[in-house]
């Protein structure tokens, strides 16, 4: 016999198991269990991989091996990574940034890595939160999260922290939005 329980009561058991506390106070336990509570619809978010990453990356046909450029290197994707929702072409050695990034479209599990800070949002029920937060992508070449690159003055930083919208409603805080 299946069990379906509305996602309001599965909370009311988390949190009441010791799992994250009281569903309406806010804390950094909240806002991680807000952030990996089920996957997440990004809309083309720009993520970071490490060199390894891009090189396992381009073994597996993920992407093609990086051909140079005037200003930086550019990998063009292959099937297989657009089968895991990669949406762009894989970019290395442009300055100004420290890692090859890419980005990704699609529901993705999220991993909350740090908060970095937290203020209020709107009104009471609102929080604005800039936070490290990964995206999990099930692949051997991905083990850890590729992080989400925040942004500043309209430009995209792979040292930057995302900016988080939470709100809170149905006894318990919901990440809502990714600012840019």
């Amino acid at each position: 016999m299946k069990f379906a329980a509305a996602p309001a009561l599965l909370a009311a058991i988390l949190f009441s198991s010791g799992c994250g506390g009281d569903p309406n106070v806010w804390d950094e336990n909240t806002a991680k269990t807000a952030v990996e509570w089920e996957p997440y619809q990004l809309a083309s978010e720009q993520v970071s991989m490490n060199l390894a990453q891009l090189n396992c990356g381009v073994y597996n046909d993920l992407w093609e091996a990086p051909s140079p450029g005037a200003d930086r290197s550019i990998s063009r994707l292959e099937q297989k990574a657009r089968d895991l929702n990669f949406s762009d072409d894989v970019t290395s050695d442009e300055p100004g940034y420290v890692s090859p990034y890419t980005q990704v479209r699609g529901k993705f599990p999220l991993q909350l890595t740090a908060v970095v800070s937290t203020k209020d949002g709107e009104d009471k029920e609102t929080k604005i939160v800039q936070a490290k937060v990964g995206v999990k992508i099930s692949h051997p070449c991905f083990e850890g999260p590729l992080p989400i690159m925040g942004v500043r003055k309209g430009k995209y930083s792979d040292e930057l922290p995302v900016t988080l919208q939470f709100e809170h409603y149905s006894d318990a805080w919901h990440l809502t939005k990714v600012i840019h």
